[in-house]
């Protein structure tokens, strides 16, 4: 039955009692640190009440697609002192909200203070949103989505994440990663377990959003994401002061690991010891609209190991102001017609390095003295276009880029201005499509695979539903080399040769496009 806690009691300074209901259907006393949330129904409203506590695990807390459970502090701030490995905990959970937005008197409404792990989601926790909420000083990780493999269950390709979105945050002085999503080693990693040479394999994440959030003074890198094989989306952040111990190879601001695909856009990234974005994607990447200041090392770093075949890269009207090291360097060898278009780049080295027939590179702007570009106000960072600006309509025109770093339209006048934002311009309404399981399509049906065990071919059969018109496909060994990269074919007639493969268990991911659809294993007799 559902029933309303009357939780908090305000006495402001005049004397007043101020009461609010929540409508709570459930509550996490503050004496409480591990809640069993297997009572919980789609739909209902978990509380935590105003005031201090310790730190708080939630275990096989369970919402619906359509009915997520919500989690949200009641009658003022909820303040979580974390120790050990966390702050709080969400395990084996799915369908879930966490929102500070239960108290009008406080922006961020939970505030988690220490812990290793600020915020983390483990033991398979999928479709998670979170706002609203301050973390400071976790040993390690602010938030922390993903979960790894281990000696125990060394095979996590049948998993796979689903739709998180963390926006609205503040998160600060953390030992290592603002935010830290997804496994670092994709698809695979070599390991030891107990004396025998093993191998680990990463599950996919599929719908990021990461937008909004205020990330500073991080030991590590302010922001970091691999897995995200399809639908991420990461904007709108404002990262200051990353890589503070300088550590090599984890002080970027921001890092695109191994397998994800998506955009990056519309991001401030400002003053670390390292690269400002470093990427190393799945291919299918953007990288626009971004300002990029006082890094040291490359504004942006690019390399394309871990592409697939047929996907490409652009980076397009960044404005980079910088006085250490490159403005973009380059490190193609496996994508073709790839995009450099309309970057203001203002470094005291080499504006671009590594061009090569594999890419495009057009309209932008390069100098290592900032009166040549006409910002508005250098000192003051205020790097908006002048009138005189020598990047006022000197852009390529994109027809596909509709707004720049202020969510302006673009173009305004006679043409599209080069770097990030566009001089001129009316305001434009930015709508961000709901991040839902791949691209929308779940729900529309599986694909079924026949026969297996199998001789030398694999049919597939889609339910009438699915939307896809084609599909590619990888077949992995058990060690992780790709043994067949397939062609994109026709589901008319769906038949994967399996022939040129010995005998034995092999992993196969299907995509359609640069989204992953379906991961199976099949035994090749």
């Amino acid at each position: 039955m559902k029933y309303s806690i009357l939780i908090a009691i305000f006495i402001g300074i005049n004397g007043t009692t101020l009461a609010q209901d929540c409508n709570c259907n459930h509550e996490i006393a503050a004496g409480v640190s591990v809640y069993d949330g297997s009572t919980v129904k789609p739909g209902e409203t978990v509380c935590l009440p105003a005031g201090e506590r310790g730190r708080l695990r939630i275990d096989g807390l369970n919402g619906s697609k359509t009915e997520p459970v919500l989690l949200v502090n009641c009658g003022g701030q909820v303040v979580i002192n974390g120790d050990g490995g966390y702050g709080i905990m969400l395990s084996g959970s799915r369908f879930i909200k966490m929102s500070g937005k239960g108290s009008d008197q406080y922006q961020y409404g939970i505030k988690v203070n220490g812990g290793t792990m600020g915020v983390t989601l483990l033991d398979f926790s999928s479709d998670v949103e979170i706002e609203n909420f301050h973390i400071e000083k976790s040993g390690f990780a602010g938030i922390m989505a993903k979960t790894d493999p281990s000696c125990a269950n060394t095979d996590l390709r049948g998993f796979v994440m689903r739709n998180i979105s963390f926006h609205h945050n503040y998160i600060h002085h953390t030992g290592g990663e603002g935010f830290y999503v997804g496994y670092s080693w994709h698809p695979t990693r070599e390991v030891e377990c107990n004396g025998k040479t093993v191998m680990y394999y990463s599950h996919a994440i599929s719908g990021i959003r990461i937008f909004s959030n205020i990330i500073e003074n991080t030991q590590w890198d302010g922001l970091q994401v691999g897995c995200g094989t399809s639908n991420v989306k990461i904007y709108d952040n404002k990262i200051r002061n990353y890589g503070l111990a300088d550590e090599l190879y984890q002080n970027h601001g921001v890092q695109i690991g191994a397998g994800t695909t998506g955009e990056f856009f519309n991001n401030l990234v400002d003053t670390g010891t390292g690269s400002g974005i470093s990427f190393f994607g799945a291919g299918n990447n953007d990288l626009f609209n971004n300002v990029i200041l006082n890094t040291h090392g490359n504004a942006i770093y690019h390399n394309d190991k871990g592409a697939r075949e047929g996907t490409r890269y652009r980076i397009y009207n960044n404005t980079i102001v910088s006085g250490n090291g490159l403005g973009i360097n380059l490190n193609a060898a496996h994508t073709r017609d790839n995009l450099v278009l309309n970057n203001l780049i203002c470094v005291p080295a080499t504006g671009i390095r590594g061009g090569n027939a594999r890419w495009t590179i057009d309209k932008n702007m390069i100098s290592s003295n900032p009166d040549y570009f006409g910002f508005t106000d250098h000192p003051a960072k205020d790097f908006h276009l002048t009138q005189t600006s020598v990047c006022v309509d000197a852009g390529a025109d994109l027809k596909y880029l509709e707004f720049d770093h202020d969510m302006m339209k673009r173009f305004a006048g006679g043409g599209f201005d080069v770097g990030a934002y566009e001089l001129g311009a009316e305001p434009y309404e930015y709508v961000d499509d709901v991040v839902t399981d791949i691209d929308g399509k779940e729900g529309l049906g599986q694909i079924k695979v026949y026969p297996n065990p199998t001789g030398d071919e694999l049919f597939l059969k889609l339910d009438k539903r699915f939307p896809a018109k084609s599909i590619s496909y990888q077949i992995y060994s058990l060690d992780g080399r790709v043994m067949l990269n397939g062609e994109t074919f026709d589901l008319n007639t769906p038949v994967i040769s399996t022939s040129s493969l010995g005998q034995g268990l092999h992993y196969c991911m299907l995509f359609e496009g640069h989204h992953l659809l379906q991961t199976f294993r099949f035994l090749k007799n």
